[in-house]
């Protein structure tokens, strides 16, 4: 019975990594997706992160090193990934406010 249950275990412990790495792989692919579609406004930010330490980072590095991480930590490269995603997606609403801007002189 006891054996039973550890079959159990792995077999439901090793689902929800599958899971996981299916989500991280996702999640990076759409990050690539909104960063290229970003690269063509122009307006691509660098971010902050501690993982990839204390000075600003291109979001195509930040990616690589999410990309690189996903064998390591699967957490912290779908965490990096949703950063990318937002940073990505801020960059173009920032695009789109911004198009019609002209300075205002009175």
């Amino acid at each position: 019975m006891a054996f039973a249950a550890l079959i159990v275990m792995a077999t439901t412990s090793g689902c929800a990594t599958l899971a996981q790495h299916a989500e991280t792989r996702r999640a990076l692919e759409h990050a690539e997706k909104e960063i290229n579609a970003t690269a063509l406004t122009g307006h691509l930010w660098r971010i902050r992160d501690h993982a990839a330490g204390d000075s600003p980072q291109d979001l195509e590095v930040l990616l690589s090193y999410a990309r690189r991480l996903k064998r390591e930590d699967i957490d912290e490269s779908l965490r990096i990934a949703k950063r990318i995603i937002w940073a990505a997606r801020a960059g173009r609403r920032q695009a789109q406010q911004q198009l019609n801007a002209a300075p205002v002189y009175r």
